[in-house]
């Protein structure tokens, strides 16, 4: 009797605690566990103690035939004792087969065998583990999440003679409930990402360049992909171009690929007029199956998930995930997540267009305000019936010697300061500023008296309408510029008559070597015959007259030779580089506009020679060039170089000292170079 009250109390206990502990979805376990209670209690108090034992044992049976819990009994020794057919269907193990066993052997992988050891034990101390979840194993290795129900049986003395044990499988509804986790955690992490990737400053300032690489890593990782890559369309839209393409196993940036839409027509086509492309089998999916050959073999994609970046309505680029391996199915929230990422994309060039509008504007207001506040001109903005004055630079006070406030109380408070003599051309030629076509040059008188030429140009602003809503100018003081003109126009005037001078010094220099020929034979003679009628003196005066004659012919050929400068040089240290700077100086001034000037005179050359003479070679081989490229124009290049100094009785010395004179005129004909030098040649 004692032993029934025992199991009875064991079982009910056992079954009670089901009832606290499986899910209210066991409903069959709940319902088997209650009646079976309450049969129990009636038949405890309306049978005698064998009867009770018999019909106890037929109601277990009957019970726990129907239950979906497995039931495994086991003695002290951890072997097992009972093995209902649940146990059987669980573990793989049919009852002949279990009972005998050790249990931890039986169904208890290798590696938990000693917790679960430490567990028994404490169930035969009656200390606990009541209520135990583990890992077991089936006959055929399968591994099983089980949730057990464990009750100790006592003797008539309260020693633990055995352990009765209720399992219930709840592995699928684990994994159930790890894969919504696994849904949730990846949920947070997309969102976690996203929020991580528009406050980043790179995002919010639209700063793309390092944008784009930062959403690459980030959408790789969140989406496990082993390339993510972004690409914007060309202006033409007829091209792809790769902005940035990350690929995780190097974790390498590329840039700079390009898809053309003649080559890909299918998925240009599928990025206009859809929002994602998610191909499973992207080598079958007509969307990207035109990448197999060239791109999806040659990197091992099988998938691909890519989203189309729109800005205002249009597509002006993509978002491309590319998956390595077996196919795989994309998801909803992965879908999701890649076209976030493309809006994403879409606010960061948002954002740059945005601030490189700013940019333009600040960097256009600040060029207008310096190029208004530094220019030399003045530049003003008015009303186009000049009543109102919009702007004037600060340059006006410098020009005009007036402020600024002169300017605005009147726009057309300036005609006062325009020289009486120029007024009234000037005040005629107002209603031109609205055609464009006003250009006057006129003179101005400042306050203190002094008197100024300026350039003035205007022209109108249009609306949308081609309706004029400004007039815009800009005042130049030209009076240097035309003192310039005026010098320039000197300075050729001199040049002509150095040319001149120096065409006619030439000519008596020719003349006086020849003459000095005849005067030397002359004097010779005469001499001669001096010496041999010294005793004749009529003749001997006439003799000495003639060398006197002679004698101021010489004196005279020696002036004419100083005036051509052909008279005995005396030869000094001189910088050539300098006597070439003054010959381009003096030339520069001259110059037709057909011909420019370069110069390469880095080198400072020291030499002995007469300035005069090199000066005037300079200047004739420079004119020579000039005239030969008067008619075609051209550029007249001066370069001089040499080696380093070497001392010379004290002074140091350039060595191999080189001035070349170079012009692209048509040059001197071959069958005349051979009279280059003869003096009256022409």
């Amino acid at each position: 009797m004692m032993l029934a009250l025992g199991v009875l109390g064991f079982l009910s206990s056992s079954f009670a605690a089901i009832f606290q502990r499986v899910s209210f979805g066991s409903n069959l376990a709940l319902i088997a566990a209650l009646s079976f209670v309450t049969l129990c209690l009636s038949l405890l108090y309306s049978y005698n103690q064998k009867r009770l034992i018999f019909k106890l044992k037929q109601q277990i049976l009957a019970h726990t035939s129907h239950t979906p819990l497995a039931i495994c009994v086991f003695d002290r020794n951890f072997t097992v004792i009972d093995w209902n057919e649940n146990a059987e269907k669980l573990f793989g193990y049919s009852k002949a087969e279990a009972l005998g066993r050790n249990g931890k052997d039986l169904i208890i992988p290798p590696e938990l065998q000693s917790s679960i050891g430490q567990l028994f034990g404490e169930l035969l101390r009656a200390e606990g583990g009541f209520r135990s979840t583990n890992e077991n194993i089936t006959r055929d290795g399968k591994r099983l999440i089980c949730d057990w129900y464990n009750t100790p049986i006592k003797n008539s003395k309260g020693e633990v003679i055995a352990i009765t044990s209720l399992a219930l499988d709840i592995s699928e509804r684990l994994r159930a409930a790890v894969a919504k986790q696994n849904v949730l955690k990846k949920s947070r992490e997309e969102q976690m990402a996203l929020v991580h990737l528009a406050t980043h400053k790179f995002v919010i300032e639209g700063r793309v360049n390092e944008a784009l690489p930062l959403v690459t890593e980030v959408s790789s990782k969140i989406l496990s992909v082993k390339r993510c890559s972004i690409w914007l369309f060309s202006s033409d839209r007829q091209e792809l171009i790769c902005s940035d393409l990350f690929d995780s196993s190097s974790s390498e940036h590329i840039q700079g690929a390009i898809l053309r839409a003649a080559d890909y027509p299918a998925y240009f086509n599928a990025l206009y007029t859809g929002r994602a492309v998610d191909a499973e089998d992207a080598a079958e999916d007509p969307r990207t199956c035109e990448f197999r050959d060239e791109y999806l073999k040659r990197f091992g994609i099988s998938s691909m998930l890519d989203a189309t970046i729109r800005v205002a309505g249009k597509v002006v680029g993509v978002v491309c995930n590319e998956h390595v391996g077996k196919p795989r199915r994309w998801t909803a929230s992965e879908i999701a997540f890649a076209t976030d990422i493309a809006d994403l994309i879409a606010q960061i060039l948002v954002v740059k267009e945005r601030e490189e509008a700013l940019k333009a504007l600040r960097q256009s207001e600040e060029i207008f305000r310096q190029l208004t506040e530094n220019i030399k001109g003045v530049f003003w903005l008015t009303s186009p019936d000049k009543k109102i004055a919009y702007y004037i630079s600060p340059a006006f006070n410098e020009i005009w010697g007036r402020g600024a406030g002169y300017y605005y109380s009147d726009p057309m408070k300036w005609i006062e300061t325009v020289h009486p003599d120029d007024r009234e051309l000037v005040n005629n030629s107002i209603p031109l500023q609205r055609t464009g076509k006003y250009d006057m040059e006129y003179r101005i008188i400042r306050p203190d008296g002094s008197i100024r030429w300026i350039r003035d140009r205007a022209f109108p602003i249009l609306n949308q309408e081609k309706e004029v809503i400004r007039i815009a100018g800009i005042c130049e003081d030209v009076t240097e510029s035309r003192a310039a003109i005026e010098s320039r126009a000197e300075m050729e005037r001199q040049l002509q008559q150095t040319q001149k001078m120096e065409a006619l010094g030439r000519l008596a220099g020719g003349i006086a070597h020849d003459f000095n020929n005849i005067l030397s034979a002359i004097t010779g003679y005469a001499q001669l015959l001096r010496d041999e009628m010294r005793d004749d003196l009529s003749k001997s005066s006439m003799l000495d007259s003639i060398l006197i004659g002679t004698s101021r012919a010489k004196n005279l050929v020696k002036q004419i030779l100083a005036f051509s400068r052909q008279s005995d040089s005396k030869l000094e240290s001189v910088d050539l580089a300098g006597i070439v700077k003054e010959v381009c100086k003096l030339l520069e001034v001259s110059l037709p506009p057909q011909i420019s000037l370069k110069t390469s005179l880095d080198c400072d050359c020291l030499i002995k020679a007469d300035p005069s003479q090199i000066f005037q070679v300079v200047m004739n081989i420079c004119t020579n060039a000039i005239y030969a490229m008067k008619d075609n124009g051209g550029t007249l290049f001066l370069s001089l170089y040499g080696e380093p100094e070497s001392s010379d009785q004290g002074e140091k010395l350039s060595k191999n000292v080189v001035l070349k004179v170079k012009d692209t005129g048509l040059g001197i004909p071959k069958d005349i170079q051979d009279r280059i030098f003869e003096p009256f040649y022409h």
